[in-house]
């Protein structure tokens, strides 16, 4: 029971609705075997051999391990299911933020209100065993490919930060610390062999964007015994202003013109990373919403949509061309790049 109260007195300092947010996971982990004291990664239980970034670049988030429940090959909604839900009452509705997965013929969106929650979930898509990442301090969306080598990774809530951003690790005998961020492992035994995870295209759009492009998209379901959490919005004042909730070694220097929680899209294609900052490509979008550029001889489509937060649809012009990009906040990616 004493080892609880550093988890009442940081949901006492966190205020508003993320504060409901962390005391409602404080009477969770009551109920679970706790690893992790929420101020030292070393009581995690994880092995920073093979470390490949600073140690000091990493913090316990306040949560310990496995205090989110990932979702494991959960259930999903039709489109039709998910904006009728139960007849009258709908599950998602046109401004919703979803995060949206395309393989094959098949399209996947997760509801932002409901990863706010889990985080991480262990997905198959159009026979591809996946796994998404929602870090909501961060903003960063992620998805991957979970076979690595021979194994087909589970992966869990660690309860640790890298630069404020959530690290996943694999659920084996030896487990590994991996940053969606990075898309590779950053200790352990994967990190001593170089693992890094294949990435597949997560898009963060409202719900209308994407059941306009993927009319036959399913949805993930919700948990019925955490409805009342999904119906709160635990990170709305963390997004209404531009204070970090966690101590960040390297910050961007102009913080006049680009917020530190300012939204961006990282993009790779052949050549290295190239930062777009949503608000600059509003700027630039023709009267259309479309703005398109050329990196290392692949032709980029962004279709930028005007909000709070501002979003973007990202592709190849020719839907051959390899790319990957990564959704996030200014901040989290120059920290770690």
């Amino acid at each position: 029971m004493r080892g609880l109260w550093w988890l009442l007195a940081l949901a006492i300092l966190v205020t508003g609705s993320a504060g409901t947010y962390m005391v409602h996971l404080v009477l969770e982990a009551k109920q679970k075997p706790r690893i992790g004291d929420g101020s030292n990664p070393a009581t995690y239980g994880f092995s920073f051999e093979h470390l490949t970034v600073p140690m000091n670049e990493i913090q316990a988030s306040g949560l310990p391990r496995n205090s989110l429940d990932v979702l494991d090959l959960p259930p999903r909604y039709s489109a039709e299911e998910a904006t009728h839900f139960r007849g009258r009452d709908k599950y998602v509705v046109a401004t919703d933020l979803i995060l949206g997965v395309e393989l094959g013929d098949e399209a996947l969106a997760y509801p932002i209100q409901i990863l706010n929650w889990h985080e991480v979930v262990n997905d198959t898509l159009a026979g591809v065993p996946i796994v998404v990442s929602y870090s909501p301090l961060t903003g960063t969306i992620a998805a991957f490919d979970r076979r690595v080598g021979d194994q087909t990774l589970e992966f869990g809530f660690s309860g640790l930060l890298l630069e404020t951003h959530s690290l996943l690790f694999d659920r084996s005998d030896e487990p590994s610390l991996w940053s969606p961020l990075l898309g590779r492992a950053i200790s352990g035994p994967a990190a001593a062999r170089g693992d890094t995870l294949r990435p597949i295209h997560a898009q963060f759009v409202p719900w209308s964007v994407w059941s306009k492009r993927h009319p036959e998209a399913e949805v993930l379901t919700r948990d019925e015994a955490k409805i009342m959490a999904y119906r709160r919005s635990p990170y709305g004042e963390y997004y209404g202003n531009d204070i970090l909730r966690f101590p960040v070694s390297k910050l961007p220097p102009d913080r006049e013109t680009y917020p530190y929680k300012s939204r961006i899209i990282a993009v790779r294609t052949t050549g290295d990373w190239s930062v777009y900052h949503l608000a600059d490509l509003v700027r630039r979008a023709d009267p259309r919403g479309i703005y398109e550029t050329t990196q290392d001889g692949v032709d980029l489509r962004f279709t930028v949509f005007s909000g709070d937060p501002i979003t973007a649809y990202v592709e190849a012009v020719d839907p051959t061309d390899w790319f990957d990009f990564r959704p996030t906040m200014w901040f989290a990616w120059y920290s770690v790049h």
